[in-house]
This record gives C-alpha cells, sequence and structure tokens, in this order.
C-alpha cells in the first residue's frame, strides 16, 4: 500500500489542477506523458535501477515491467501512457463540439457504461457457447456499443440534470 501513496497523491494533485484549468493541464499532462515515456525507454535500456527484475530479450521482455511493488519502469510506463492519453483526450474535447459525439458520450458516462456493458457482454456471450472467431468477436463489439449509445447519451441527460453534489455524477 505505501508505494503506492506518491502516485495516489499525484492523482490527487491532478485533479485539483484540472478543476482550474482543464485545457491548460490536459496540454502539460501530455508533454509529462511523452517525458515519462522516454524516461521509460532510457530506465529499460541501461537497466539495473528501476528494474526489478533483469530486462529479457525481445520486446516482449523490453515491455514486462513489475507492477508489485511498482518499479519505476512500470511507473513510468502506465503514467506515461495515461498522461499522454489525458492529454489527447484534452486536445480532442476542444474539437468535439457535438453532445451527441460517440466519445463524449461514452466518456461522460463511463462508470455506467462500464457497469451496464459487463451484463449486455455477458448476456450475449451466452449465444456464443462454443465461441467465436475474430470477425464475429468484432462484429459484437460493435453491436454492443450501437445498442448501449442510446442509453449511455438518455443517462448523461439525466445526470446532467442533477446538482453537483448528487451521486448520480460519479456514474
Amino acid at each position: 500500500m505505501v508505494p503506492w501513496l506518491g502516485v495516489t497523491g499525484l492523482g490527487l494533485l491532478f485533479g485539483e489542477l484540472l478543476k482550474r484549468d482543464t485545457h491548460r493541464v490536459a496540454r502539460v499532462a501530455g508533454w509529462t506523458g511523452l517525458g515519462f515515456l522516454a524516461l521509460f525507454v532510457i530506465v529499460r535500456i541501461i537497466g539495473g535501477f528501476g528494474n526489478l527484475n533483469e530486462v529479457a530479450p525481445g520486446w516482449t521482455g523490453f515491455l514486462n515491467v513489475v507492477k508489485y511493488p511498482p518499479s519505476v519502469a512500470f511507473l513510468t510506463i502506465t503514467l506515461g501512457i495515461n498522461l499522454l492519453l489525458m492529454g489527447m483526450w484534452g486536445w480532442a474535447e476542444l474539437h468535439l463540439e457535438s453532445r451527441y459525439h460517440p466519445l463524449l458520450v461514452f466518456g461522460r458516462t463511463a462508470l455506467f457504461f462500464y457497469l451496464v456493458h459487463l451484463w449486455f457482454y455477458c448476456l450475449l456471450g451466452l449465444f456464443f457457447k462454443a465461441g467465436s472467431d475474430l470477425v464475429t468477436m468484432y462484429a459484437c463489439w460493435l453491436l454492443g456499443l450501437v445498442i448501449l449509445y442510446p442509453f449511455c447519451y438518455g443517462f448523461n441527460r439525466f445526470k446532467g440534470n442533477k446538482s453537483l453534489t448528487s451521486l448520480w455524477r460519479f456514474f
């Protein structure tokens, strides 16, 4: 638990900064994410410090990091990817003006989508007890997104009408 306190503290600080100036923080997050990814490459190439295990040869060995306890390599790659994606999302949000855009609808109802999609795909999987091929799996995935979109859009409108302190805002 203790090794994660620093990461948790950074997350809380990041959240506070996001409340103040979302777009500036998103831009800085993107550049910071690229910096973390560059640091990851340096840590892995140098070996030793930051790596709890010896770096195995090949790409899979290079990307294989230790999560528990969190190594420097693990933290730099995961925080780097997350911050880079947050920076990209901040950029995309400026360019996504329609409230109907699927990225905004699913992004604003992430927990709701997560909970509902688990049940939906579980029920859909009952039709494929013997498994399926990759094309069928992707078709089912897209079908699920199309079916769940109106539910997420409706829930986003529902929670938008609630007060900022409402528990519905968490979903």
